[in-house]
């Protein structure tokens, strides 16, 4: 279902809270043909992206997690929805750890 969708295995439920939150619809018939998502899709995943980019400089900011699991969660992202931020946020990243 939506954690098919967004294409994650382990995070089903953080997607559907965040989708809830953005009121995206995430009902199950959403996708008619794979090979072109529908702007629900499109939209879920921008939300999750965004959001999670936010927790991620939030927790990087107050310094609530390990860089590891910061490192994890913005690969997740990545795989989900590939933008420009993200790119740079791991770059940034790796600049601080080194």
């Amino acid at each position: 279902m939506l954690s098919e969708t967004l294409g994650l295995t382990d995070d089903s439920e953080e997607a559907a809270q965040l989708a809830n939150t953005a009121g995206v619809n995430t009902s199950s018939d959403i996708i008619t043909n794979p090979e072109q998502p529908s702007q629900d899709v499109t939209d879920l995943k921008s939300v999750f992206a965004k959001a999670t980019l936010l927790l991620v400089q939030w927790q990087q900011e107050t310094r609530s997690v390990s860089t590891q699991d910061l490192l994890d969660n913005l690969m997740r992202i990545q795989r989900v929805y590939t933008i420009d931020k993200v790119a740079f946020a791991i770059g940034q990243l790796y600049d601080t750890i080194n």
